[in-house]
């Protein structure tokens, strides 16, 4: 539900199945190591980061410039 509020549409080749499972896995794991390793990350910057990290996956990557 939450994606769907975004500015920017969700792909349509993306399998929502697939996205929603990598997407749910992501956040457990990163919340069980949080909790067990402890790291000097305050909550309010872990929740911040891992918000922005869902919230963003669907975005396109940069355009960039190729090398010559």
């Amino acid at each position: 539900m939450a994606l769907s509020l975004r500015p920017y549409p969700i792909p349509a080749e993306a399998d929502a199945d697939a996205v929603a499972w990598m997407l749910v896995r992501t956040v457990e794991h990163l919340t069980i190591r949080y909790l067990l390793d402890a790291p000097p990350i305050p909550r309010e910057r872990f929740l911040a980061d891992i918000t922005r990290l869902i919230l963003n996956f669907f975005r396109e990557p940069p355009v960039r410039a190729e090398r010559e």
